[in-house]
């Protein structure tokens, strides 16, 4: 049976797609019922949202969500309303983050979500700056230390460098001693190409075969950052160091915008317009 703090709305407000389509297909509903947790699972009563790329997949079709209609959003912040059964190390009030995947998306009011994809968030830490530590932070931290350890004297180019995910992977890469190339996907992006000229020309040589040099440096690659946390386990190593990572200092969050949850849309064209830099949150009502 699950423990809730306190007696719960039986109805929410979740912005929801009833067909995929443009940003305009997100709409604001009230009247949704709210989740009750199952197994395992941790009732999040959010405050933030976060907006990424890959909603605008899940909204527009590109990646199909079954079934419809749906709450879009991957990650978000608040603090945890219920408790479903078997779930321990978390209580009633705490402030978590977390990671999730809809058709049960954080575009909502309340979230449920299974408790090996929540993390506490860490003293010094606001819900905002967990938010933003989710799916970027995560990424960015995956990248530089499992997929390819980055070494002091390593050479890194960082590509959409003025983005979200771009700017940590920089910030990362620079602390563990790596010289950061960075390129924006856009000219209008903030970032600077004159380092990369310069490591480009450093890297100036003779001809190569670069068949015969990939033989040995061809490794086998996690396609996405959800098979890097396969595991509870691996989540919860990747989300702490995340978040103490930023709760320290050493990696530096940027919020380039946010939005009433009722904007969702606008936020969603923002983003595919190019027109945002850094994070993007939806505040929840």
């Amino acid at each position: 049976m699950a423990s809730a703090a306190a007696e719960l709305p039986v109805a929410m407000q979740a912005v929801r797609v009833a067909q995929a389509g443009p940003a305009d297909s997100l709409r604001l509903e009230a009247g949704v019922p709210v989740p009750v947790p199952g197994e395992g699972e941790v009732l999040v009563r959010n405050r933030v949202a976060g907006v990424n790329f890959i909603d605008t997949y899940h909204r527009s079709g590109l990646y199909p969500v079954a079934p419809s209609p749906f709450t879009p959003g991957v990650e978000g912040a608040g603090v945890v309303a219920a408790l479903g059964p078997g779930v321990t190390g978390l209580r009633l009030g705490d402030e978590v983050s977390y990671i999730t995947r809809p058709p049960v998306g954080s575009y909502a009011q309340y979230t449920a979500v299974h408790s090996s994809r929540v993390a506490a968030v860490p003293p010094g830490l606001n819900l905002d700056q967990a938010a933003a530590s989710m799916i970027q932070g995560m990424t960015a931290m995956a990248l530089v230390t499992q997929a390819y350890p980055v070494a002091p004297g390593d050479v890194v180019l960082v590509t959409a460098a003025a983005g979200g995910t771009g700017r940590l992977v920089a910030q990362l890469a620079a602390a563990a001693g790596a010289h950061a190339g960075i390129a924006p996907s856009t000219t209008s992006g903030d970032g600077s190409y004159n380092n990369t000229i310069t490591f480009a020309l450093t890297l100036v040589v003779a001809d190569l075969d670069i068949l015969r040099l990939s033989r040995n440096n061809v490794r086998p690659m996690r396609p996405a950052l959800w098979d890097f946390i396969a595991t509870r386990e691996e989540f919860e190593s990747l989300a702490s160091r995340t978040l103490a990572a930023v709760a320290e200092g050493r990696l530096k969050l940027h919020i380039g915008g946010r939005y009433p949850l009722a904007e969702a849309a606008e936020a969603h064209r923002a983003l595919e317009g190019r027109r945002t830099t850094g994070k993007l949150l939806l505040d929840v009502p």
